[in-house]
């Protein structure tokens, strides 16, 4: 059984590395102060380094972005936003384009064939009247394409009768076609597609 000084120390020890750690201090039987002073700062260090690696747990689940990283990548979207939009808005006009030529070309096309037939069945080339034109099954076995360029709201899918290749008659209509030589264009003028 240890002296009484040996208890009084130990709990003077005790209650010193209590107060310093918060109450954090494993319960140890002691027989002489010289070795419960060295075990305890032993303790005390490990606690300490408990805590910095539980610190630094903590410090590596909360990582996120600095704010210079965010910077970058706002400024990386920005300048590929200003590389695509145009390319978008240009792909825009090359499709409308496309679309009216292969329209163009499949009217121009159906006249050219009913054309030729007349001129196998009757002897004589003659070119489609505007009516036949416009009449499905007669020319165009589908209906009349429509005119990228001319809004809904002018018959896009319509045929007028045309005076000069190359001039846009009225607002409405979106082909214009000359019975007398057979020439069709586009009834609109928004990106030059009348002089196709």
């Amino acid at each position: 059984m240890p002296s009484s000084s040996t208890f009084s120390e130990e709990a003077t020890v005790s209650a010193q590395s209590k107060a310093a750690h918060g109450g954090r201090v494993a319960k140890v039987i002691w027989i002489h102060a010289d070795i419960k002073t060295s075990v305890t700062v032993s303790c005390s260090l490990e606690k300490k380094e408990e805590v910095a690696v539980q610190n630094l747990r903590i410090h590596q689940d909360r990582r996120g972005f600095t704010l210079i990283e965010l910077v970058i990548i706002i400024v990386i979207l920005g300048i590929i936003a200003a590389v695509a939009i145009p390319k978008y808005v240009d792909m825009v006009t090359e499709a409308k384009k496309s679309a009216g030529k292969g329209a163009l070309g499949g009217l121009r096309s159906a006249i050219s064939i009913y054309y030729a037939n007349t001129a196998l069945t009757t002897g004589t080339a003659t070119w489609p009247p505007l009516d036949s034109v416009r009449t499905v099954g007669t020319v165009m076995m589908q209906a009349i394409p429509k005119n990228p360029y001319q809004s809904e709201s002018s018959a896009p899918d319509s045929v007028v009768t045309g005076v000069t290749k190359g001039t846009v008659v009225g607002t409405r209509g979106g082909w214009a076609y000359k019975a007398s030589t057979g020439e069709i264009w586009p009834n609109t003028s928004s990106a030059s597609e009348n002089n196709w």
